[in-house]
């Protein structure tokens, strides 16, 4: 769909990594991330979703569906994927692609770390809030494991609490017109992430090249390599088991 519009979308964090180093997923890993442009993201969100198949479904900030999460998420409603931070928002079940906007940034340093800082800021707020309303009892005891769990667990419930005088959405939707940036400085990067202090040029990314990912054809990050390198330094390594990222579900289902 998005080559028949002409919109550009591409492999992210450990999709790039996994289609570069393993042809496909991360035998550990469960999901898929994408970048797209802001432009082309926004395109897609209000223009073209419901061109998908009717079990495909987008959650973005500013959608008409509603936001699931920070950016946008596409849902398979067939299945059924629930996450353990999430287990009593139903409207999260479902095996999902993950989509980034790629935005412009600033190259006057000073600007980029006050906009890190006030964006981190944010973040967190809405993520709390998000906790606060979700009254997940599986995540509670999984935190309660441990005492610094245990007093992460309470702060966010606190602050989560003092801030829903405004709801999730509304949250959601400030984090995303806060980072949201069109204009064309040559710069760009995913600003709702660990948001770097040194600019990346716009021909890290863009145009983008083709890959191989399960067997399939797809499109990654114009230069892959030195990509992978600012994302995860050495990048061929492979972290031992106690190392390795992991997503607590607890519901999955692909025949729903």
């Amino acid at each position: 769909m998005c080559d028949r519009h002409g919109l550009t979308v591409m492999m992210a964090f450990g999709s790039a990594l996994g289609a570069v180093r393993h042809k496909g997923f991360i035998p550990w890993d469960d999901d898929m991330d994408v970048f797209m442009p802001r432009a082309d993201y926004d395109a897609l969100i209000t223009e073209y979703a419901d061109e998908l198949p009717g079990n495909y479904i987008i959650y973005a900030p500013n959608s008409t569906n509603g936001a699931i999460a920070r950016f946008a998420k596409m849902v398979d409603k067939n299945t059924r994927f629930v996450e353990v931070e999430n287990e009593e928002i139903e409207r999260h079940a479902g095996v999902f692609i993950d989509i980034f906007p790629l935005d412009s940034i600033s190259t006057w340093g000073l600007k980029n770390k006050i906009k890190r800082i006030l964006s981190m800021a944010l973040i967190y707020t809405a993520e709390s809030v998000l906790h606060y309303k979700a009254h997940s009892r599986v995540y509670k005891t999984i935190m309660y494991g441990s005492d610094s769990g245990k007093r992460n667990y309470w702060f966010r419930h606190v602050y989560g609490f003092i801030f829903s005088f405004l709801s999730e959405q509304q949250w959601l939707r400030l984090v995303d017109g806060y980072c949201r940036n069109t204009s064309h400085t040559g710069y760009v990067d995913f600003l709702q992430s660990d948001y770097r202090w040194k600019p990346l040029g716009v021909d890290l990314f863009f145009p983008p090249v083709c890959g191989e990912f399960e067997g399939m054809q797809v499109y990654l990050p114009h230069r892959p390599i030195q990509y992978l390198e600012m994302e995860f330094g050495d990048w061929q390594w492979m972290p031992p088991e106690s190392e390795r990222l992991e997503h607590y579900v607890v519901e999955y289902n692909l025949n729903n």
